[in-house]
């Protein structure tokens, strides 16, 4: 990519202020960027406000020093921590998180001031603390105005298929997470936003927030760390990556509203009852946060009392420090663990709405109070371990009505395909390959196909509603709908295909049950999980347990399907040698259908590698089809001795446009598309009847007519 225009950010200044206040013609803004290692074909938002006057703008980072300067001391001036998507433009908003390119820092804002850190000194022993977490002293700290905020850099944070977007901003809030427990050992509320498109203050400038104040930096001594190292060491001390960013969500209920109980509910005496003996049935730490969960939402609801509470919360640390010391992989309670748990547990439940907070506790309301519950030693639990005890024995079993007998067999319906001779009724799949395999661009294509009831590759579709759980994002997908729709002239109505652009994580039960409570309520017949590795944060993928518990997930949402006839699909990602699939063997054995991807070149080959019922063998050779205007492509079958669609010149695209734009429903004769695309469009005829050829080998056109006097029209299957 070549580097952005650094003369265009000129035309943004405007005239400098003329307030007494001096700005140095070396601001120190240069020395912050080198330290974030600013390339010269990255983008960096700036915005300023003068008065009531807020503008942004998005420049290269070698024009940002001067910008700053010649702006002037009379306006306060932020910039993006982290690189945007360009191109160089006044206004138009300075960049979403899904803009971001690359994870600059890992950074924190703390403010000197009442109810925050009561001087600087305790804000620079906060960031001691952080430093020895993270091994590394901070490279720049800039002084605000009225706090500190300091950068470590992150040495290899580009945006890639390996390093996503929600992966830096999980990597940046496990990080918010770790200052907010340092914080709390100082006894401070810090800032709490860790935002990947967050803006902090330029040195050099000025803080016009209340008495002017100058904007400085001072370099310190810290270089470098990579995601690795920051990963490894905030797992070190218990901030664990979790599947919910909590800062997306809306506050619903704040823990500074909510009152203890006088007297301890029994339903929830029953539960911390249940805390000594509990099993989990997916991670430690995801089983410790749901608990935390179940146990602030208590709180909120009036359920428990102060005292009750913190016994529970030491019941729940004795528990979690016994899992973690007789089950594998074997190890201590870490230094923030618990006290990250019950944060999150206790911000999750301030976001949920009431009727989720109830759901938490059974959807119960008072079931009256435990007196005295931890002085009597009362046990609410059955079985003092939450276990049912046998049926008498006279009673009929209850999976005596689900038995079959030789003649039930004999009336199962016969397997019915969703796609036929690719993806079967009833059943859960996997589709993975190597990053720019075209996976997830084979999973849309199937969900809209499924969703519009369109053949796919000439395949009969039975048309379902459809659920893609986008866990990466839904940046692309309006593009990537767009083009399928003009490529293959069909409208995806709404209602037919659903986005939810965001991840499910398949550890967390009550996020499982939030998914399966979609699916039932929406009656989609298909659901894409894009990706798995998205959608089991927490879990381990080489862990048989983990990925058995994911499958067994899966076929719990499966049963939700309507008469669980639908199609639960996973998207995975290859292992380190590109070609297998990654992690256990257990989800390539509990599932019931496996494909792979693989590319070579422009073409990509879809293979069947499992299938339970029925012929295996499936086999198809795929391409990008661009399509103009959209800035995406849909999915083309390539044959033997034909170039790949993406290979195909402009003039293919440019007669595609022409024959969508005027023909698509109608067809034309050849007379019609050769006067609109060379008389009307400009064409050379040599060019003309070159992309026509193409668009006929392609299979976009089909000749429904003679050879002496054709008529084309798209070929919609």
């Amino acid at each position: 990519m070549s580097p952005p225009d650094e003369r265009s950010p000129d035309t943004l200044v405007r005239a400098t202020s003329t307030t007494p206040i001096a700005v140095a013609e070396s601001t120190g803004f240069d020395t912050l960027l080198d330290a974030l290692t600013y390339r010269a074909d990255e983008y960096l938002s700036v915005c300023h406000q003068r008065g009531d006057e807020f503008r942004s703008a998005v420049m290269a980072p070698g024009a940002a020093p001067r910008y700053a300067v010649e702006l002037g001391s009379g306006a306060d001036m932020w910039f993006g921590v982290n690189p945007t998507s360009g191109p160089v433009r006044e206004g138009g908003g300075r960049g979403r998180s899904e803009d971001v390119t690359r994870l600059a820092a890992l950074f924190c804002d703390l403010d000197v001031k009442p109810n925050a850190c009561p001087d600087f000194d305790t804000a620079e022993r906060i960031i001691d603390g952080i430093s020895s977490v993270l091994g590394q002293r901070p490279s720049v700290v800039v002084f605000s105005g009225h706090g500190l905020q300091p950068y470590w850099p992150v040495d290899d944070g580009d945006i890639t298929d390996m390093f996503t977007t929600a992966d830096a901003a999980t990597l940046l809030s496990r990080f918010g997470r770790l200052v907010g427990r340092v914080a709390d050992e100082h006894k401070v509320k810090c800032d709490a936003v860790f935002d990947l498109a967050r803006v902090l203050r330029v040195p050099g400038t000025v803080n016009h927030k209340s008495t002017p104040v100058s904007v400085t930096a001072r370099s310190d001594l810290g270089g470098p760390l990579t995601v690795a190292e920051a990963d490894e060491r905030l797992t070190e001390v218990g901030i664990a990556a979790e599947a919910v960013d909590i800062g997306s969500q809306a506050l619903v209920s704040p823990s500074a509203d909510w009152v203890f109980a006088d007297q301890t509910c029994s339903y929830v005496a029953a539960i911390v009852d249940g805390l000594a003996t509990d099993a989990p049935t997916s991670g430690r730490n995801p089983w410790a946060c749901s608990q935390a969960v179940r146990l602030c939402c208590a709180w909120r609801l009036g359920c428990i009392t102060r005292e009750d509470f913190g016994r529970a919360v030491t019941a729940l640390e004795t528990r979690l420090s016994t899992l973690l010391a007789t089950t594998e992989p074997r190890r201590g309670l870490r230094r923030y663990e618990l006290r990250d748990v019950l944060a999150l547990g206790q911000q999750r439940a301030e976001r949920k709405s009431e009727d989720e907070a109830r759901a938490e506790l059974g959807g119960h309301r008072h079931m009256g109070s435990a007196d005295d519950f931890w002085g009597t030693g009362t046990e609410p639990s059955i079985n003092g371990a939450g276990i049912e005890p046998d049926p008498p024995a006279d009673e009929r079993p209850a999976y005596a009505g689900l038995l079959l007998t030789r003649s039930a067999l004999r009336s199962l319906p016969e397997p019915e395909p969703l796609i036929d001779d690719v993806l079967d009724q009833g059943t859960c799949a996997v589709l993975y390959g190597y990053r720019g395999s075209l996976k997830s661009f084979t999973a849309f294509d199937w969900g809209a196909s499924v969703a519009t009831g369109r053949p796919w590759q000439g395949r009969r579709t039975v048309q379902r509603r459809a659920l893609y759980v986008a866990a990466e994002g839904a940046h692309g997908y309006p593009g990537r709908a767009d083009a399928w729709e003009i490529g293959w002239q069909r409208q995806i109505s709404d209602g037919a295909l659903d986005v939810l652009p965001r991840p499910v994580n398949l550890m967390v039960p009550a996020e499982v049950s939030e998914l399966a409570a979609l699916i039932e309520w929406g009656s989609y017949g298909f659901v894409i999980l894009d990706t798995l590795a998205r959608c089991m944060v927490g879990g381990d993928e080489n862990s048989s347990r983990d990925m058995g518990t994911v499958v067994d997930r899966l076929y719990h949402l499966l049963d939700k399907t309507p008469d669980r006839r639908g199609v639960i699909l996973g998207v995975h990602h290859t292992g380190k040698d590109g070609k297998t699939l990654r992690g256990s063997s257990a989800l390539d054995a509990g599932v019931d259908t496996v494909y792979a991807a693989v590319r070579e070149g422009s073409t990509v080959t879809l293979s069947r590698e499992k299938r339970k019922d029925g012929p295996e063998p499936d086999r198809h050779a795929l391409a990008l089809d661009p399509i103009p205007g959209t800035g995406s492509c849909t999915l083309k079958a390539v044959h033997e001795g034909v170039s790949a669609p993406g290979e195909t010149p402009e003039r293919s695209a440019q007669l595609r446009l022409i024959v969508s734009q005027h023909f698509v429903s109608t067809g034309a004769t050849g007379a019609e598309l050769r006067r609109l695309a060379v008389d009307d469009g400009g064409m050379s005829r040599a060019s003309y009847y070159r992309a026509l050829s193409d668009l006929l080998q392609f299979g976009y056109l089909v000749n429904t007519g003679t050879d002496s006097r054709p008529f084309y029209k798209v070929n919609d299957e």
